[in-house]
Order: C-alpha cells, then structure tokens, then sequence
C-alpha cells in the first residue's frame, strides 16, 4: 500500500477517480488491519476526490469506510453522524433504485405491450392476406365457373345452331327434291299432253276420212277426257306448295308484275331452261327469251351483271 501511495505522490496523478480508488483501498487496507490513525487519515482524504452532496455509490462507499474508521478510533459521535448520512444516503439510492426498478418494469411491460400490439397487427396482416387470398379463389373459382358456363351455353348454342343449319338443309334438300319432282312431272304432263294432242289431231283427220265416225267420235272423245286440260295450274299449285310466300314477297318489292311475269320468275326460280319453260306455257323459246329481258327490267336488274335465277332465290 506504501507503494500505492508513492508511486500517486511521485508521479503526481491527479486523476480523481484513480486517486479516490487509491485512498479507498487505502484505507480499507488500514481498517482491516486495525491501524485506526492511518485508517481515519486514508478515509478523509477519500473524501477529498468525490462530490460530498452527491447521491451514488462512490459517497456510500466513502462513508462507509470514514464510519468504520470513526469505530476503530473509537469516536462514536462522529460514527453516528456519519452512519445517519450513510443510512440517508442508501435510502435514497433504494429509492432511486426503485425508480429505476419501477422505470425498468415500465419499459418492460411497454416492450410486452408493443410486442403484442406488434402480434396483433401481424396477425391482422396475416388475417388481411387470408382474406384476401379468400376472396381471390372465390374470383378465380367464379370465373371458372362463369368460364364453364359460357362454354356450356356456347357449345348448346352451337349445337341448337348445327341442329337448325341441319334442319335447314333438310328442307331445303327436301324442297329441292320436291322442285325435281315437280318439273319432272310437269315435263312429263307435259309430253304425255303433247302426244294425245298429236294423236287427237290425227283422229281427226281420220274422222274426215273414213265412214266410221261415231267410233272415231267415241275415240276423240276418249283422248279429250285423258289430256288435262290445267297442266299450269297443277304445277302451280304444288310450286307454291313448296314456296308459299314466292308471290306474296316478290309482289312486296315489285308490284308491276304481271301474272305472266310471276309464272315466268317461279319457272326460272326452278332453274328451268328457256326450252322447258316454252314447252310449259306453250310457247317459242325466243318468246321465253324476250320475256326474261322483259323481266330482268322489270325487276331493275338490266344493268347488273346479277343471275336472274339466283336474285329470284331471295323470294
């Protein structure tokens, strides 16, 4: 400890707190030694080298050591004196100390707090996500089944619109076949009307001729009864079997129209030639031809190049 004190007074330390340190052990040494002269003198000067009206742990110490100091130099007046600022002294550091516990328990229960509020909130955001991600399947689950939907009704729709093209064509296969049927039968009445004609006017001759004539008579009166006498109005009546709204809509848009001229349009709407349709109204077919160029003005089609049959398709 001597050489504490010379080696402090040699190399004039002033550092107070290496200074206070020194005369602290000091005197603690002498106290433990039971050398109450030294022990007394190393306490006071401890006191030189802290801040007497301060209240930390340096003071305490310091007058714990000048208290036991003041004991072994057996000045009890002073020991108390200076136990009582002890005693003061620690409980104010009890206090202090209680603050700080009380600070400390504080910024405790307000780090705890903010941990749960931290908690909270992340479980909030959690929740958020959860919702969200909640509401994104219900759209994207929605969406395929609006997708599906719609396919569905895409594919009825196309299936009604095949089954309607195909109903369509039956038809129109159906009319088509049913055109057939009526040209062929009318250019069929037609020949079969040409022959009994040719074998009337034959018969008749013959009547002229020969004695017989009321078995020739009988005969003619035969071939009368066989020709039909209203080849056109069969043949019109099962076209507008077939067509029924032709003369109505062609009458629509062109009321100028003769009856000639409508017989002449369901004709070539049946893709007649000009010699069948000559053979029908019992006419030459220049006259047929004649009577198209007539109709194709008629029907405002002189300057297109338009076929006639195919604009007759629309009615």
């Amino acid at each position: 400890m001597l050489e504490v004190k010379n080696i402090l007074v040699e190399n004039k330390i002033n550092d107070p707190d290496v200074n206070y340190n020194a005369n602290y052990n000091l005197a603690t040494f002498y106290i433990n030694r039971r050398d109450p002269v030294k022990a007394l003198a190393y306490a006071e000067k401890t006191g030189d080298f802290i801040q007497k009206n301060t209240v930390d742990f340096s003071n305490i110490r310091y007058l714990d050591n000048l208290y036991n100091a003041y004991l072994l130099n057996n000045d009890y007046k002073n020991a108390a004196l200076t136990f009582k600022k002890y005693d003061s002294i620690r409980d104010m550091l009890n206090i202090e100390e209680k603050a700080v516990n009380v600070e400390r328990i504080k910024a405790q229960h307000e780090y705890e707090l903010k941990k749960k509020l931290d908690t909270l909130k992340q479980e909030k955001r959690n929740l958020v996500y959860i919702v969200i991600l909640v509401v994104f399947l219900l759209i994207v689950v929605i969406c395929i089944l609006y997708t599906i939907n719609y396919r569905n009704k895409t594919e009825a729709l196309n299936l009604e619109k095949k089954l309607i093209e195909a109903r369509e064509k039956e038809l129109e296969f159906d009319n088509h076949m049913k055109e057939k049927l009526l040209v062929y039968q009318s250019m069929e009445q037609q020949k079969v009307d040409s022959i009994f004609k040719s074998i009337l006017e034959k018969v008749n001759a013959l009547k002229i001729k020969y004695q017989h004539a009321e078995e020739i008579s009988e005969i003619i009166n035969e071939i009368k009864i066989s020709v039909k006498p209203n080849t056109w109005e069969d043949f019109e009546y099962q076209f507008l079997h077939i067509h029924e709204s032709f003369y109505k809509n062609l009458e629509q848009k062109h009321p100028n129209l003769t009856n000639y001229d409508k017989r002449l349009a369901a004709m070539l709407k049946l893709r007649l030639s000009t010699k069948e349709i000559s053979n029908l109204l019992n006419v030459t077919p220049k006259t047929i031809e004649n009577s198209r160029t007539r109709l194709r003005k008629k029907l405002e089609l002189t300057n297109t190049k338009e076929d006639l049959s195919k604009y007759l398709d629309d009615f």
